[in-house]
């Protein structure tokens, strides 16, 4: 099992979770506190308990919540640094929870797990499993046709693919009904809204 986490990705679909559907708790101050994705819980319904060969997790900073956890994990953790935006990129944006982003946007995080993916589909010749924790199905700004090209490219290699994503973050390229009946018994998709309390939405 090789195991590939867009931290951004993942971590912006459970805050519009937490933001549509959870009752967020008071602090000690009376104030609502900030909800925290619960990483030993995403790496379990990533993971569940198989031999696991590869781990990567690929952030930005300024960071909404520490990574020790994923490090404590065995994941390959890397963080890049965000750069300046202009009005027509595409943005992460944690809203009310935290709002350094509003002038920066990621660059090459995408391409970075790109990158990690095709090695492990080089390394290991034996056809073996793909887990990827990201919805993003589209170009990246210097790897045209993105996440996607490359759930094509393990399909096409004998891999079995689990896509594991929040519904409102997942491509639709992932979901194409003809993309489904061609790589059926061979591709999967996991939603995490299943998981909601269990990775930290007060309900």
């Amino acid at each position: 099992i090789h195991v590939f986490i867009d931290n951004s990705n993942i971590l912006v679909g459970f805050l519009a979770y937490c933001r549509q559907h959870a009752k967020r708790p008071k602090g000690l101050s009376g104030q609502r506190s900030k909800p925290t994705l619960d990483y030993n819980a995403l790496f379990t319904i990533l993971e569940r308990e198989r031999n696991i060969a590869r781990r990567v997790l690929v952030a930005s900073s300024p960071l909404y919540q520490p990574l020790e956890k994923a490090d404590q994990a065995g994941y390959e953790v890397s963080v890049l640094k965000r750069v300046k935006s202009d009005s027509n990129s595409t943005q992460t944006d944690f809203n009310d929870y935290q709002s350094p982003f509003e002038m920066e946007k990621e660059q090459c995080v995408d391409e970075l797990l790109h990158l990690k993916i095709l090695e492990s589909l080089l390394d290991y010749h034996a056809p073996a499993t793909l887990v990827l924790a990201s919805g993003d199905g589209k170009d990246a700004e210097y790897f045209e046709g993105g996440f996607h090209k490359c759930v094509i490219k393990a399909l096409e290699r004998g891999w079995k693919v689990e896509i594991i994503s929040w519904k409102r973050q997942l491509s639709q390229n992932f979901l194409n009904k003809k993309f489904l009946s061609k790589w059926e018994g061979l591709y999967h998709v996991v939603f995490l809204d299943w998981f909601a309390a269990e990775l930290g939405c007060h309900m």
